[in-house]
């Protein structure tokens, strides 16, 4: 068996290694005694002989890695020591020496009975050879904990604890631990030499400890819920709300500062993070008051001014009508309330020319609302929106000398309308008093025989308002 010992290229000394060693299958083969295969056995020959006539083929192509996977299936096939030993020839033609010198080992320690006597030597010397090119490398990590690889490949903490065997040339280590930054770097060196490497990883986390009072209290922390009872961790530098709530115990809400590379414990009840003071308890002579709910009626009493006019109607005068109602409703909750109501108004419109002349709309609202409210025993805020149908009677009126006015014309209808309403509220045991700003949308395509019309244009009504009424809550 040749192993490159000879003055060769190495692939071509490679080579020659493999070519011997798989001409060493049948030479053993034939040294046992003679019996019939089984098909077991013939299966696992096949199986030997394609994997390793694969990895023949792959290492020629210099598809190391590929040709190291086929000689592992053989020898799993056929646990020997040619697939082994073309194993570490393709360590070696990568120069991964520690590689190529552990896979001839193994070769000798469990295969020497399927190697010739001149195989055996020729493994021997190829060992001294590599043996004799190695570096020790001793690693000096911290923290100890931290994961290390030397050019890709990961280190167990036992191979830590020795130094590394490693070939000449450069090479790539890198560590990282949780709550340290992972650091890299390169190294050279050569034969014989014996050297020492440190990492010293630098922490870009904090560890924090959180014990709640009590096993069954959850720990959030930036409100994310991380455990009950106990929580450890790694948190960025930095402020962060840690928060423990439920059963068992005082809820506790505090701001901590997380520095890296330092532990905190995080304990209610110790003087870095006393409990908060209990939740003071209401007063007996500020009872808490109770949601209002129930049923309230409401007399409504407004001031009301149109805003648009039938078209041509000769230089109106800026003029008000009356207008009065009820709502009957329930209130829901201490903000909403529903109801009905009906308003009736009435608004005579004059000329500038003649104070007896105009028009006169009279309507019937009947609709509903729905009423919100603030919170306030005594003084609120209301707002008021709703809508219905709208009964309008439209009449013109002229004046003769000497007698009262008398109609010309009349129109009638039923249209939409809207109602929005804002003002305040007072409440005197259960009596409500307020004021209110009314303002009133309606259409008035539904009004008909009267001339002029209005054109369909929409009529608005604004004006303030009394409201007097009785809460039944």
């Amino acid at each position: 068996m040749t192993l490159g010992r000879e003055h060769v290229g190495p692939l071509r000394a490679a080579m020659a290694a493999l070519c011997c060693a798989l001409t060493l299958a049948p030479i053993v083969a034939r040294a046992q005694p003679a019996a019939a295969p089984s098909p077991a056995s013939s299966a696992a020959a096949d199986t030997y002989k394609l994997h390793m006539e694969n990895g023949v083929k792959l290492f020629e192509d210099r598809n190391y890695d590929a040709a190291r996977a086929e000689f592992r299936a053989a020898y799993d096939a056929r646990p020997r020591a040619n697939p082994l030993i073309n194993i570490a020839l393709a360590h070696k033609a990568e120069f991964n020496y520690p590689a190529a010198i552990g896979a001839l080992e193994t070769a000798l320690a469990k295969h020497r009975d399927t190697m010739g006597a001149g195989d055996i030597k020729a493994a021997e010397g190829e060992l001294k050879d590599m043996r004799a090119l190695l570096a020790r490398v001793k690693l000096v990590v911290t923290p100890a904990s931290a994961k290390v690889t030397i050019d890709g490949e990961a280190l167990t903490s036992s191979a830590l604890d020795q130094p590394i065997p490693l070939g000449p040339g450069t090479h790539r280590i890198a560590a990282s631990a949780e709550g340290f930054a992972t650091i890299e770097q390169r190294f050279t060196v050569a034969s014989g030499e014996s050297t020492e490497v440190a990492l010293n990883l630098v922490a870009d986390q904090g560890t924090i400890a959180i014990e709640a009072p009590d096993p069954r209290m959850t720990i959030a922390v930036d409100q994310h819920v991380m455990s009950t009872g106990t929580w450890t961790g790694m948190l960025a530098p930095g402020s962060h709300l840690v928060q423990i709530s439920g059963t068992g115990g005082q809820p506790f809400t505090a701001d901590i500062l997380v520095v890296a590379g330092k532990s905190l414990t995080v304990r209610p009840g110790t003087d870095l993070f006393p409990p908060l003071p209990p939740l003071p308890l209401p007063r007996k002579d500020l009872p808490v008051l109770p949601p209002k709910h129930g049923l309230y009626v409401i007399a409504m009493a407004s001031l009301l001014f149109p805003t648009r006019y039938p078209t041509g109607f000769p230089r109106p005068e800026i003029n008000s009508g009356g207008a009065g109602g009820a709502r009957v409703g329930y209130q829901v909750n201490g903000v909403a309330g529903f109801d009905g109501f009906f308003e009736h108004s009435s608004l005579f419109t004059p000329t500038k020319t003649d104070a007896t002349s105009g028009y006169t709309l009279v309507s019937n609202r009947i609709g509903a609302d729905l009423r919100l409210m603030t919170p306030g025993k005594v003084v609120r805020a209301v707002g008021v929106i709703g809508g219905g149908v709208v009964l309008d009677s439209l009449s013109f009126e002229k004046s003769n000398p000497g007698c009262m006015p008398v109609e010309c014309e009349k129109g009638s209808g039923a249209d939409p309308f809207l109602l929005l309403e804002a003002g305040l509220e007072l409440e005197f045991s259960g009596v409500l008093v307020g004021v209110a700003l009314e303002s009133e949308f309606q259409s008035s395509r539904g009004i008909s025989g009267a001339t002029p019309p209005f054109s369909n244009d929409p009529l608005i009504h604004l004006g303030p308002g009394l409201r007097i009424g009785y809460a039944f809550w």
